[in-house]
């Protein structure tokens, strides 16, 4: 088994090689020019918002009653880059990664959602952050693109609709139990056509 996942983890690595080769050759080019400074800066950087990603999933699952660790979650954050790099719908299949991963780990199905969620507030919170340091900047120079607001205005909604998921539980549990209920129903008539089903409970548990 550990052979086949090294060779997974193998050809993953070729394939990010070659499909970056193109970035790469740039950087070399880059070394040549003797911006070494900059480089390391941006490395350091690069590898600094790593780590606070990884405190903040450390923080978001401790939230839910389950330490996770701040080292497990450094390899799962350079874990998320492969998945975000080659898979499809990234965000929709980091955020199942993280879920599973923590189901690994203990968790039930409630506390791996939402500490999943929690982790996935933060990330994007921060982002919105940059954006309207960006917004502001493009309003102050007269250079306002429309792409730009628009997906910062859809992240803000993404943000509100993931924190009233909480919100809601505190304020009004039945109304989140209903939610996650109807669906469940949901979910199990869409799978059902594959002949799979959630596992029993799951709307009750997650909510």
């Amino acid at each position: 088994m550990k052979k086949a996942l090294l060779l997974i983890l193998g050809i993953v690595a070729v394939c990010f090689l070659i499909g970056n080769a193109d970035y790469l050759a740039n950087f070399i080019d880059t070394l040549k020019t003797g911006a070494l400074v900059p480089l390391v800066l941006s490395i350091i950087l690069m590898l600094g918002r790593h780590f606070v990603q990884a405190a903040s999933y450390d923080a978001a699952f401790d939230a839910v009653g389950h330490a996770t660790g701040f080292w497990h979650n450094v390899i799962l954050i350079f874990s998320l880059v492969f998945i975000n790099t080659f898979c499809l719908f990234s965000g929709a299949t980091g955020v199942a990664f993280i879920i599973d991963d923590a189901h690994r780990e203990g968790c039930d199905a409630g506390q791996s959602t939402g500490g999943a969620i929690l982790s996935q507030i933060g990330y994007f919170a921060a982002i919105f952050v940059i954006s309207a340091i960006g917004f502001f900047t493009m309003l102050v120079a007269g250079q306002v693109n429309f792409l730009f607001v628009t997906g910062a205005v859809v992240l803000a909604g993404t943000l509100v609709a993931l924190s009233s998921l909480f919100f809601i539980g505190y304020r009004k549990p039945r109304v989140l139990y209903r939610f996650f209920l109807g669906l469940e129903r949901a979910l199990n008539r869409v799978i059902g056509l594959f002949k799979k089903a959630l596992p029993a409970g799951w709307g009750r548990k997650t909510a």
